[in-house]
């Protein structure tokens, strides 16, 4: 959803403005990536948690991953 905006806010703007928002979007998620990486000391608790509920194995979490993408219609055999 995110991406579709910032899709539709870059094709509104000339290419000046265009060059700014890529700017910005650049340095947004090289922030979200550091987080990500290099977690804080409040953070890591709770990924701690997350990591001791994940399953260790990969077909099964495949399988759920890939059955989670479906379109509802297919699920529901009207597709």
């Amino acid at each position: 959803m995110e991406a579709w905006y910032n899709a539709v806010l870059l094709a509104g703007q000339n290419e000046e403005e265009r060059a700014a928002t890529i700017e910005r979007l650049d340095v947004r998620a090289a922030v979200l990536a550091r987080l990500i990486a290099r977690p804080g000391v409040v953070v890591r608790p709770a990924l701690k948690l997350i990591r001791s509920t994940e399953s260790d194995d990969v077909p099964a979490v495949i399988t759920h991953l890939d059955k989670a993408m479906e379109r509802p219609s297919a699920r529901q055999g009207t597709g």
